[in-house]
């Protein structure tokens, strides 16, 4: 018996030496406790969330570049076919596509994508994540550049091999033979300012629609529209600001 209590001494000695440490439900009060567990899951829905936006931003990447790829297609070989300028189409759609039209196209598809989305999560879950809009909208933007101009290209080189019978070689060269080191990045720059405005404008306008009953289909028609009618706007003040500068020079 004595040789028992002498180990169980011996024993509850070498416990005092190790103190446990302590959990953290333990040292922190459990406010902090809930409120950590409380931030840690709102981030975890935000991002399940924002999740179906990058996925509907990919399907109006794919349809908005094929749209406007082909538009512009059409559009410049119908103005030059007359004359017998076919062989310009490259060089002109080459030029649209980098300066001007990914510039509009991107934004325009990260809106659509936007509207689309707020759609799908309802004005009670949208209310939280509107503060981000402005920023989803600059990174989408630039997410979906890349794409649209990709897009783009294909789908012209498309309608100008079956719909007008350019060659393919030929059209690849005319548009890498006009491009100047210089218009991809004005294309990026065009593209971060278009988005930052859109991303302004979509603060007020995306509650409405969320908001509203209309079918999806009739807010996506509004978007475009609203959107064709931003870009139309922006790319007047953009000549007449470079008309202006052209002239003081």
């Amino acid at each position: 018996m004595a040789i028992s209590c002498t180990g169980g001494a011996e024993f509850v000695q070498t416990l005092c030496k190790y103190p446990r440490e302590p959990s953290m439900t333990e040292t922190d009060p459990p406010e902090q406790v809930s409120d950590a567990v409380t931030s840690t899951a709102s981030e975890g829905i935000s991002r399940l969330r924002w999740f179906g936006y990058w996925r509907k931003l990919a399907l109006w990447t794919v349809i908005v570049s094929t749209v406007s790829g082909a538009a512009v297609t059409m559009v410049a070989a119908h103005g030059l076919s007359p004359f017998g300028g076919l062989e310009f189409v490259p060089r002109v759609v080459g030029l649209s596509i980098t300066r001007e039209l990914c510039a509009r196209m991107a934004p325009s598809a990260s809106a659509l994508a936007l509207v689309h989305w707020a759609h799908s999560v309802g004005i009670e879950q949208l209310q939280p994540e509107l503060r981000r809009a402005t920023g989803r909208e600059v990174s989408g933007a630039l997410f979906a550049l890349p794409g649209v101009v990709v897009g783009a290209f294909i789908s012209s080189l498309v309608v100008a091999r079956f719909a007008y019978a350019i060659r393919c070689k030929t059209f690849v060269f005319g548009v890498l033979g006009t491009l100047a080191p210089l218009d991809p990045l004005v294309g990026v720059a065009s593209t971060l300012v278009s988005a930052c405005l859109l991303g302004l404008l979509l603060l007020p306008v995306l509650p409405i629609l969320t908001r509203s009953r209309w079918p999806l289909f009739i807010k996506l028609a509004l978007g475009w529209l609203c959107l064709c009618l931003f870009n139309g706007i922006l790319s007047t003040v953009t000549s007449w600001a470079l008309a202006a500068t052209h002239a003081i020079q």
